[in-house]
């Protein structure tokens, strides 16, 4: 835990700056025990990168390519604590207070 899984995004070596910051900053705020939902994932670029940190990650997208994607990268990957579901970013199944952070980054909500 506490490590930045930049290797598994689009096969290269690092991510772009500007989610590394973010991936970067997140890990400083909340501790290895939190629980993210990273609504709007696309292909998964933002939940990859904090993995390593967070105890679970759920990363859903209205798309079910993008969820493939983002499965395709996560087999393989040796990340065990990170999902991808094909969720509405508006009706979700969660209960308030289930997450430690719900992060919507990237997209027009």
């Amino acid at each position: 835990m506490g490590r930045i899984c930049g290797s598994v995004v689009n096969g290269r070596k690092k991510a772009p700056k500007k989610y590394r910051i973010i991936a970067e900053t997140l890990s400083k705020w909340f501790d290895e025990n939190a629980e993210m939902l990273k609504v709007a994932t696309g292909p998964g670029i933002l939940a990859f990168l904090p993995a390593g940190h967070f105890k679970a990650i759920t990363a859903c997208d209205l798309s079910e390519e993008m969820v493939r994607v983002a499965n395709r990268r996560l087999k393989g990957s040796g990340i065990s604590n990170l999902v991808f579901k094909v969720q509405d970013a508006y009706d979700l199944p969660y209960p308030s207070g289930r997450f430690d952070i719900v992060l919507a980054a990237n997209t027009p909500m």
